[in-house]
């Protein structure tokens, strides 16, 4: 499933509004996107943000579907000689990083390769207050004529290795979450933000924007991060079961127990199942002293497996 923007209107498109840390003059935004060529219009405006009073975004440009970006004050900078490639999922990738001295390099990734490079005085985001808009400019001037699927914008500049797992089909979520802002699958009817432990509202739906069920590009499902839980209270001389989820391979005993003043124990526990794992282990009793490596204090306590 992927979202649809073939109506040539710039009433259709999705919006937005997340909030950074701050505002951040390096940053990466990424999307998987086709181009349906329509040769009557000049530019298709695919996916792009707004921060400050700048806005950006990745286009296709002219009836050729030349690649590019557009940056408020700066100009566009498109690539001339890629040929327009129709109907075909391709991943495209903005990365701005900080060049110094005032000014900063925009790269427009296609297909996993640099397509074009400019050095601009605009930074990523000029402003806390970031709107993200598909299928149009961020001012909805410029239609697309497009579809968009696993949308994802770090605020960072990935790395060339990063970009390449990325469109060698990579799930966004695999990526080191450093950074990470926000996500936008749109491979189901869910229009959230992934990524939920960072800010960005789910997207409105302006206009039409049909799911095209049949049409998505081949992304890896993310890599989950490994976790341990348990439903029982910790208590003294007292058994307790673990469940280990996400987990590559089997953990193995014992468990690291850590309380909020950071005195740790290790406790041996026997590791069953193929994964949730259940890791079944008994709590020492308390020493007369609490000493650190015997015992912990009474409190919230952060439970380990390794593998």
């Amino acid at each position: 499933m992927s979202r649809t923007f073939l109506s040539n209107s710039t009433a259709n498109y999705l919006k937005a509004t997340g909030t950074a840390p701050a505002p951040y003059t390096q940053a990466t935004f990424f999307a998987w996107v086709t181009d349906a060529g329509v040769a009557d219009l000049d530019d298709r405006a695919v996916f792009g943000t707004l921060s400050g009073t700048k806005r950006q975004w990745f286009a296709f440009k002219g009836s050729q579907g030349w690649p590019g970006h557009h940056v408020d004050d700066n100009g566009d900078a498109i690539n001339q000689s890629t040929a327009l490639t129709k109907n075909v999922w391709r991943p495209a990738v903005v990365r701005v990083t900080d060049a110094g001295s005032g000014n900063f390099t925009w790269e427009v990734f296609l297909d996993g390769s640099v397509v074009v490079t400019r050095t601009l005085t605009a930074a990523a985001l000029s402003g806390a207050a970031v709107q993200v808009v598909f299928g149009t400019s961020p001012t909805q001037s410029i239609p697309a004529n497009s579809k968009v699927a696993h949308s994802a914008i770090w605020l960072r500049p990935l790395t060339n290795d990063e970009i390449a797992n990325l469109s060698a089909g990579t799930n966004p979520s695999s990526i080191d979450a450093t950074g990470r802002f926000l996500y936008y699958p749109m491979t189901d009817n869910s229009l959230v933000n992934a990524w939920a432990d960072t800010p960005g509202s789910a997207l409105a739906v302006n206009g039409t924007v049909p799911n095209d069920d049949a049409d998505n590009p081949t992304v890896s499902a993310p890599v989950l991060p490994a976790s341990v839980t348990t439903t029982d209270t910790l208590q003294p001389g007292e058994s307790f079961t673990l469940t280990a989820t996400n987990y590559a391979s089997a953990p193995v005993s014992p468990a690291t127990l850590t309380d909020s003043a950071g005195n740790s124990i290790t406790v041996p526990v026997t590791i069953s199942g193929s994964g949730p794992y259940t890791a079944v282990g008994t709590m020492p009793t308390l020493a007369e002293a609490v000493t650190a490596g015997t015992s912990l204090l009474f409190g919230d306590v952060t439970i380990e497996l390794s593998t």
